[in-house]
């Protein structure tokens, strides 16, 4: 069975919920205080079966300009909707607003109602239809079919049906059955016994029972325990149902209207959007830059900022691109259409679409930026997909990240990946399980902070051979992703670019100073420690140069093997190291076990000094435990 989504549109009682009452036989206005007021507060949801077979989901949304953010909320996922307009009152302010938000939304499939028709005259029925051709001249909605009808007395809506089944088929054409699924939450509760459900409109692919879903921007992961569409268990939504998802584990405090259930790690939360965006032509007020705003997104509200990058301020009828920097993150995605208020008092202004997704930070009037947005704004894929890479200056993309951001086709995501990276157009860095994508641009400048960096660190720290691993990421890396990490510093070594051994890392052409002081600490720590023989020699008595910088060189002559480092600032001569070896072991040729006291013996040393020469010896695999901390036995594999 096909599925349609049918929204309402209109001013405050021009009929909306009558209408669906006549249609379904069935009542929205389900809420006390809307029963009582006579009123529709909230979203109200019902559905029927046209002729012919395609289920109609239904969504009634209020008229009163108080309920506006509800009557948005309820736009997300409108396949076709009724613009009501009461025969005995015309196009109102709030059927104006909702007319201006459709538009902005870019709802251009739908039915022109004229309701109450039981109440006015046939020659005031021609007249207001007039009216209302002369007040949609000019957009989208003029070209609509109309109807008149009495949801009372049931005129029309026998053509009204007929009119759904001939707009239905054309709305559902386009629908994204392939992709990853999303839902924005636009209704929740909780049925005792089971747990929390929430419900929604499935705008793209498929959702199934036993599925792992994520919560954003909260990036709360759950299960889906069952799936119904009006009232019937289902195991698959698709694209253009209405679903209500019941979710394992998940409190009623945990979800809230305007979130979204989507696959794990599907989606980017973002607080800060790249857009075009426009003011509605009878728009009275100007957006300056740095205006708050009220943002409606999906079924999402949040107030944001907007900062204007081609212009001082927008005025009505005027296109401009911004960006939004929301209070709190949202998730959507490129193309996502939205709605923006004034703060206050709450009038609507205008809308646009969403260029970029977690966008970084522009300059305002910068032509190379603006050159990018058009690029996103005008389609162009190649250039979306470099203008993608370029905004994520500090660290390479994989594919699904570049699929997250682009929306593109993952097909021809994949084609444009593969022919750039054949045309040595884009930096890649191939890891273990995927590929990384990096402008030139960029990765050119990532390089050059890694060799300020180091050139700094180097010039600080003369003596040392470089710096480690730990200080090396932590200082460069922060934004970088983790995955692509490995073989951005595989890539580094193999290029020559940088050397790496053990837990150092050092520019190539960097050598460890060997001025008159390392030459002086030099001789002084070799003479020394022959001097001092098995008792070992500790350097850091020495004041031939600063604590730290002695430290740097007894560490250089270490890792030439000219010095070996026995514990902390105590060494001894690789020859002395050797002929210590080779005691222990003929010593082993007729003992079994080797107690800090015998060491002491054998080498003539004090019991402090057989302390860590009986540590190293187990560092070199000469000796291991047996049992007593101060007893050795040899080790097997020697």
């Amino acid at each position: 069975m096909e599925h349609i989504i049918i929204g309402t549109a209109g001013h405050i009682d021009h009929g909306k919920t009558a209408l669906i009452r006549a249609l379904t036989g069935r009542e929205t206005d389900t809420h006390k205080e809307e029963i009582k007021r006579g009123i529709t507060i909230d979203l109200g949801f019902t559905y029927f079966d046209l002729p012919g077979g395609m289920r109609a989901g239904i969504i009634d949304v209020p008229g009163h300009e108080k309920f506006l953010p509800n009557m948005l909320a309820g736009v997300c996922g409108m396949d076709l909707v009724l613009l009501t307009v009461a025969l005995d009152e015309g196009i109102m302010p709030q059927t104006r607003e909702h007319l201006d938000i459709l538009e902005q939304l870019g709802i251009t499939n739908g039915i022109i109602v004229l309701t109450k028709l039981d109440m006015v005259e046939p020659e005031w029925a021609d007249m207001m239809e007039e009216e209302i051709t002369q007040e949609l001249s000019g957009r989208v909605f003029a070209s609509w079919p109309r109807v008149k009808v009495s949801a009372i007395k049931g005129d029309g809506i026998e053509e009204l049906k007929a009119l759904l089944v001939t707009k239905a088929s054309a709305a559902t054409h386009n629908r994204e059955i392939g992709g990853h699924f999303r839902i924005p939450v636009d209704r929740l509760f909780t049925v005792k016994g089971f747990g929390t459900v929430v419900a929604g409109t499935l705008l793209e692919g498929t959702i199934g029972v036993n599925q792992e879903v994520m919560l954003y921007p909260t990036k709360l992961i759950t299960k889906v325990r069952s799936l119904q569409t009006h009232g019937d268990d289902i195991e698959m939504a698709y694209a253009g149902q209405r679903a209500a998802v019941l979710l394992q584990g998940v409190a009623k405090e945990d979800v809230k209207r305007g979130m979204v259930l989507a696959y794990p790690e599907s989606m980017t939360p973002s607080n800060r959007l790249d857009v075009v965006m426009s003011l509605s032509a009878d728009c009275k007020r100007v957006v300056k830059n740095q205006s708050r705003v009220h943002l409606h997104i999906g079924t999402d509200e949040v107030i944001a900022r907007v900062v204007l990058l081609d212009k001082n301020e927008l005025t009505a009828g005027e296109e401009g691109f911004a960006q939004l920097i929301c209070e709190r993150e949202v998730c959507v995605k490129r193309n996502d259409k939205f709605v923006i208020r004034f703060l206050s008092p709450l009038e609507t202004l205008g809308g646009g679409v969403v260029l970029q997704i977690d966008a970084r930070k522009h300059k305002r009037m910068d032509e190379a930026v603006l050159s990018a947005l058009r690029q996103r704004r005008d389609g162009k894929q190649e250039e979306l997909f470099f203008s993608t890479l370029e905004s994520s200056p500090k660290s390479p993309l994989s594919l699904d990240k570049l699929l997250a951001q682009t929306q593109m086709d993952e097909a021809e995501l994949k084609e444009i990946a593969e022919t750039v990276e054949a045309e040595e157009r884009c930096f890649v860095l191939h890891g273990r399980k995927k590929d990384f994508y990096w402008s030139f641009t960029d990765a050119d400048a990532m390089w050059m902070s890694i060799r300020k960096f180091l050139a700094d660190y180097h010039e600080k720290n003369p003596y040392k051979r470089g710096i480690t691993k730990t200080g090396f990421k932590s200082g460069l890396f922060k934004s970088f992703d983790i995955a692509a990490l490995e073989p951005y510093m595989t890539y580094l070594t193999e290029s020559g670019k940088v050397m790496e051994e053990g837990d150092c890392v050092w520019l190539l052409d960097h050598e460890p100073r060997q001025d008159e002081t390392y030459e002086a600490v030099a001789k002084a720590v070799t003479a020394k420690a022959s001097e001092a023989g098995f008792a070992l020699y500790d350097y850091s008595e020495l004041k031939l140069a600063e604590p730290e910088e002695l430290d740097d060189i007894v560490e250089d002559l270490v890792r030439k093997k000219e010095i070996v480092r026995i514990h902390d600032t105590t060494v001894t001569t690789p020859e002395l190291a050797e002929q210590m070896k080779e005691k222990v072991l003929t010593y082993f040729e007729s003992n079994e076990i080797l107690s800090f006291a015998s060491l002491r013996d054998l080498l003539d040393v004090s019991r402090k000094a057989a302390k860590p020469l009986m540590a190293y010896l187990d560092e070199c695999k000469i000796t291991q435990w047996c049992g007593k901390e101060t007893e050795r036995k040899q080790m097997k594999s020697v």
